[in-house]
């Protein structure tokens, strides 16, 4: 009775001792890290030297062919899919989003 009762309870020790481990990873496994920044600060000026804005800007404003090449549309049809889409395509966002034409943009490349 002695010896049954003996290796009953140590067994519950063991299984109560693995289960203090299982919870202990699963607590160190699922915690948030810190951020240090909310946007780092290299993408901080995305909206005046990115490479994508600066070049949707440059063939919007200068070459309707090329634009027409990387878009498969006409400038005044993107203006027009543009204002049909605009209240669709409009990020609500805390942070500072994509402009709405960076984002059609995105989408038909």
């Amino acid at each position: 009775m002695d010896r049954n009762l003996l290796l009953s309870f140590t067994f519950f020790l063991m299984m109560w001792h693995q289960s203090i481990q299982m919870q202990t990873l699963y607590v160190l496994n699922n915690r948030r890290r810190l951020r240090r920044w909310g946007v780092r600060p290299v993408n901080r000026s995305k909206d005046e030297h990115g490479f994508q804005h600066n070049l949707f800007e440059e063939l919007w404003t200068s070459d309707a062919r090329e634009f027409y090449e990387a878009t498969r549309m006409w400038p005044e049809h993107f203006k027009r899919l543009h204002d049909l889409c605009e209240v669709h395509l409009r990020k609500r966002s805390l942070r500072r989003p994509l402009s709405v034409s960076t984002r059609l943009a995105l989408t038909l490349t």
